[in-house]
């Protein structure tokens, strides 16, 4: 605060919307302390004196420039009345008015947009619409409806005096289409108001669901807001500076649309903390709830009201302490001779000046070249008993000058007659040095405004321009001279033009400060610009200009348009993936999920948000310590994969996998990251099944083999007890009885040879069976072919082979002799069990798989008693081994087939 002839010098030299820096109002303090407030005290003395013709022409004068002011006032309002009468037919937006029965009287032309309108379901001729529609209709409210494509909102008020309803519509299909993509930010707005020191909230009357209210509010008022049954009363409770009553009283009183400044004082019941605040409350509609709700900003002020407090006491005891006026104060009588100083006075002197009956002395202290001024003048002036003023240079008691400037005006008697002056010497020293640098001050500011990138504006009250800085040529590329003179709408563009009327716009600077809106340019282009607008008001508080500063963002506004619509793609990418997809904040806060993890993880989005992943889907704590070492790798700007184990809302335990990658923001760092969720509960599962499954086989495998080669080892001894054993027994008889004879017997040589001839046929024959040469030696056909003849000359059975080299070449040894073996167990089970007398063998194969049929006309038997046979076991061991398949059919009168598909790339030498 700065005394008010200080603050009117300010003015004077630098222009009524200076706005001084921090270091230039720490001046300025200074020098109100100490400087002499003349005002104050022509104030304290109007009040012993009369008014004086003078002072009554002035008054006079003043009244009728008010009149004339209030004449052109009125002028201005029939003009607007006049424009108000046009207004309905060049309105851009449908205007209709029907009777009580739904009969259109009136429709302005833009009522012709309107098509056929669908409303609740049903659709009509716009007739037809009122007519249904009219006895729906109470008061004043408002409609919803689809004409087309678009999508309008048709306010209503009925006139009961004139027996008609006017119907004022609105299209707001663009309004709601920018609400809902505002709504997709809705969730990084608030956790930057949250990141802020003041407390916002947004307070629906019917849905608390959409309720906001930050976390400052509890460190503020001592509870939790969204939990708060009544949010205002409760809060009123602990106000300090007014009544509960009042408090509520200043919400109450608000309208839709307006905004409310309150300053109080509050107590926090849980800190006991006390806190003055500022706040900022204004009351909207939701169109799309079709419900009010409030809005404020909560900012601390503590330590600035403790400060207006101070100073307003220090301004209290000023005043009543008369002697420690910070100016020099002195009282003549009739004859001019000064009867009185004050202390300032008497301190700045030296010396007391009622103790001297001339003024020599004091001339001796007036500089020389302003002694015609403070006393040649001075004495003509008070002579006519008329209030005199003057400045000059004097000094004070240590011979050091000053600039001063005295005023006095005359004092009376309650009779009239003249009782002397009372005046006071105003040091204007170090004003005069602050005026020297506020001028240089003010060039600075000249030079910097003319060389600022952003459009600096002062209009009148009603938006005329009276000042533009030459940058509106760079900009728009008007010149100053082109802008002058003409109102700030003709610079707008069409859309602003039409949704404010220039009341309107006024109304809405009122309310706010900042604005984002496009300007037109010279050549007709629009560019964006953010305008940050002050009110500057007069000296008497009686008008006001407006102080504009328009910066371009039009790059700025193109650069958000551009990120919108990739983060519209990005969300609507993850929205349709199968997999779920949680992004979350640098302090791991979940910010974002789409619907995939919803049903993957049981809980809805906004439980999800603002919650930290960890604590809800962890359960061990060596996945913990993962996601914290992976959580440091994302600050770094790292990308990850890892596999948690992750509990859903039933309690049920996933193995999922998780994808992550940070997310920065322009400048490169890191501000969250977004991490795609697999569930591979039911991979794990089958691998696991696999893995059991593969271990069973091999066992089975084993016991199979080992069962098949002690079944061999029996065969083997049978064969070599009752086949070789019998005929060795027999040659070594024949032998003995050569042997016994004298003369050995050539009979019995000879019958001793045919018995070691018969067993080395019978070694090669098993032997032929365990390791069939022809396999080594010709390859797998011809092995197959020599098997086939064996058993065709043990019993009349005809055989049918188809197999081709081609289908055998590549296969690997080992392959083929478990091939051979298959086929060996085949004829051998078929020959040993059934009465066949037809068997057909087919081996063929194709790009991924060989395949083995094998069919006999012999008795069919029950299948599933064959499965549990060794011979049918080792068969189905030696398919599964190349991970094959086996098929087995019988059927009465039909006989036995067999089918083997074995995949060929487990088969082939791959060397």
């Amino acid at each position: 605060m700065f005394h008010r002839q200080l603050e009117r010098q300010i003015r004077k030299y630098l222009g009524p919307d200076v706005v001084p820096d921090e270091k230039l109002q720490q001046l300025l303090k200074a020098v109100s302390d100490s400087y002499v407030n003349f005002e104050r005290d022509k104030e304290f003395n109007e009040h012993l004196f009369k008014i004086n013709d003078t002072e009554y022409n002035s008054l006079n004068t003043q009244l009728r420039q008010l009149t004339a002011s209030l004449e052109h006032q009125v002028q201005d309002r029939i003009r607007e009345i006049e424009d108000l009468a046009r207004f309905p037919m060049e309105n851009p937006n449908p205007i209709i008015r029907v009777d009580l029965t739904g009969k259109i009287l009136f429709v302005n032309p833009s009522t012709r947009i309107l098509g056929l309108i669908e409303y609740e379901g049903l659709s009509y001729s716009l007739p037809d619409f009122f007519k249904m529609i009219v006895h729906k209709i109470d008061g004043i409210g408002s409609i919803d409806f689809l004409s087309g494509t678009r999508q309008f909102l048709l306010f209503h008020r009925v006139v009961d005096e004139r027996k008609y309803i006017n119907f004022y519509g609105i299209d707001v299909t663009e309004k709601n289409q920018l609400r809902r993509a505002a709504q997709e930010n809705y969730d990084r707005l608030h956790n930057f108001l949250e990141s802020t020191d003041d407390a916002y909230y947004i307070v629906y009357g019917n849905h608390r669901e959409k309720n906001i209210i930050t976390s400052k509010w509890m460190e503020f008022f001592g509870f939790d807001g969204n939990a708060s049954a009544d949010l205002f009363v409760e809060r009123s409770h602990n106000v300090l500076s007014m009544s509960s009553n009042d408090h509520m009283k200043l919400i109450h009183a608000l309208k839709i649309g307006e905004k409310l400044s309150v300053r109080y004082q509050v107590n926090n019941p849980k800190t006991s903390k006390q806190f003055w605040l500022s706040e900022i409350i204004g009351k909207h509609y939701d169109t799309e709830l079709d419900d009010v709700y409030i809005s404020g900003r909560i900012t601390n002020v503590t330590n600035e009201e403790y400060f207006a407090m101070k100073i307003r006491e220090s301004e209290k005891r000023f005043r009543n302490l008369m002697d420690a006026v910070p100016f020099m104060v002195w009282v003549s009588d009739e004859t001019n001779l000064v009867n009185y100083t004050n202390s300032v006075m008497k301190n700045f002197l030296g010396y007391e000046m009622e103790d001297f009956k001339d003024g020599k002395r004091f001339n001796e202290k007036v500089h020389p070249d302003d002694r015609e001024v403070a006393f040649e003048e001075w004495q003509k002036q008070i002579q006519k008993q008329l209030p005199a003023e003057s400045s000059f240079r004097i000094k004070d008691h240590q011979d050091i000058y000053h600039h001063v400037y005295e005023k006095a005006v005359p004092r009376h008697y309650d009779d009239g007659s003249f009782a002397g002056y009372i005046g006071a010497y105003f040091d204007l020293t170090n004003e005069k040095k602050y005026q020297e640098s506020l001028a240089t001050e003010k060039a600075k500011l000249e030079l910097i405004t003319r060389n600022s990138p952003d459009i600096v504006l002062l209009t009148d009250a009603n938006g005329k321009i009276e000042y533009v800085s030459p940058t509106v040529k760079r900009l728009l590329g008007f010149s100053e001279k082109e802008c002058l003179g003409h109102y700030l709408q003709e610079f707008l563009c069409d859309e602003c033009q039409e949704q404010l009327t220039s009341m309107q716009w006024l109304q809405n600077l009122k309310s706010r400060n900042e604005y984002d809106y496009r300007m037109k340019t010279k050549s007709g282009k629009l560019i964006w610009v953010e305008s940050i607008i002050r009110i500057v008001h007069d000296e008497l508080g009686e008008g006001y200009k407006l102080l504009m500063h328009n910066r371009d963002i039009n790059n700025i506004k193109l650069a958000e348009a551009v990120a919108k619509e990739k983060e519209q793609k990005y969300r609507k990418l993850f929205e349709n993936m199968q997999l779920g997809v949680m992004e979350v904040d640098i302090d791991e806060r979940i910010q974002w999920v789409n619907r995939a993890f919803e049903q993957m993880s049981g809980y809805s989005m906004r439980y999800l948000k603002g919650k930290s992943p960890s604590q809800l889907f962890i359960v061990k704590e060596a996945d913990q310590k993962r996601i914290d070492d992976v959580h440091e790798i994302r600050k770094k700007g790292g990308e990850s994969i890892y596999e948690v184990d992750f509990k859903n809302k039933k309690g049920d335990v996933l193995n999922v996998v998780i994808s992550g990658s940070p997310v920065m923001n322009m400048e490169g760092e890191v501000i969250g990251s977004v991490g795609i969720h697999w569930d591979v509960t039911q991979i794990r599962y089958m691998e696991k099944r696999i893995e059991e499954e593969k271990i069973l086989r091999q066992k089975e495998v084993m016991q199979a083999t080992l069962k098949a080669e002690e079944q061999q080892r029996e065969i083997i001894g049978n064969e070599l007890h009752d086949g070789v054993g019998h005929i060795l027994t027999y040659t070594s008889l024949f032998l003995q009885m050569a042997a016994a004879e004298e003369n050995i017997s050539p009979a019995l040589i000879e019958k001793a040879k045919d018995k070691v001839e018969l067993a080395i046929q019978e070694v090669r024959r098993i032997s032929r069976n365990l390791v069939p040469p022809a396999l080594i030696d010709l390859g797998l056909r011809e092995a197959i072919i020599e098997l086939l003849n064996q058993y065709a000359g043990v019993r009349a059975v005809k055989f049918e082979l188809e197999c081709k080299k081609l289908s055998l070449a590549g296969i690997d040894l080992n392959a083929q002799r478990n091939i051979y073996r298959i086929v060996q167990e085949l004829i051998h089970n078929t020959m040993k069990h059934t009465e066949a007398d037809h068997i057909s063998l087919s081996i063929t194969r194709n790009e991924s798989n060989m395949q083995i049929d094998f069919r006999n006309n012999g008795v069919a038997f029950d299948v599933e008693r064959l499965k549990k046979g060794v011979g049918l076991q080792s068969i189905h061991n030696r398919a599964y081994f190349y991970n094959g398949n086996l098929s087995v059919i019988s059927k009465k009168n039909e006989g036995t087939s067999f089918h083997i598909e074995l995949p060929l790339k487990n088969l082939l030498n791959h060397d």
